[in-house]
């Protein structure tokens, strides 16, 4: 009997208890000591900070919190993730909240929003000018190149030639049905 309970604890039978699964499975996963979180303000400027994995939500807030503009600090706020909207839970370790190794967090406020800027005014400074409005997907539209502006959706004469000369645009049919060059 002492050499079958040798071999099932030692695991050389197919018998394996739930504990020795569990611990294989905690030796396998990665533990992070870390966590990078960005916090993202309503006027796009990110603050990044570095906790600790076991701090919990309300050394995080308290640690953040004289980052913020006085304006912020008064007004309630509170850390989130989207989607679906998760606040950090000020008992909850960064771990346990799967914010490691690292994550993006929004500034949430419980009532009315206060105006930018959002963090601290020395943090505010290093952060140089603004970015001009006029690049990107906020850039103004520039020269049109709709299909209307290229021909294409004007109407055609039944029997007219079809030829690659039309679509340029060299035959058009208005609204009154006369045919212009």
């Amino acid at each position: 009997h002492v050499a079958s309970a040798r071999r099932e604890v030692a695991g050389t039978e197919n018998f394996q208890s739930a504990d020795k699964k569990r611990l294989a499975e905690l030796q396998s996963k990665r533990v992070h000591a870390f966590c990078i979180l960005r916090v993202i303000c309503p006027d796009k400027s990110v603050l990044q900070v570095h906790f600790r994995a076991a701090d919990t939500g309300e050394y995080v807030v308290s640690q953040i919190k004289p980052l913020l503009a006085p304006e912020v600090q008064s007004a309630g706020w509170y850390l989130y993730q989207s989607p679906p909207l998760k606040r950090l839970g000020l008992r909850e370790t960064m771990a346990s909240a799967g914010f490691t190794p690292g994550a993006n967090v929004y500034l949430g406020f419980e009532s009315t929003k206060p105006g930018p800027p959002y963090l601290e005014a020395g943090l505010f400074a290093q952060m140089g000018p603004a970015p001009a409005l006029e690049r990107g997907v906020n850039a103004p539209a520039g020269p049109s190149f709709s299909g209307e502006a290229m021909g294409w959706g004007t109407g055609q004469r039944l029997g007219a030639s079809g030829g690659a000369g039309d679509v340029a645009g060299t035959q058009r049919t208005t609204a009154a049905g006369g045919v212009t060059s």
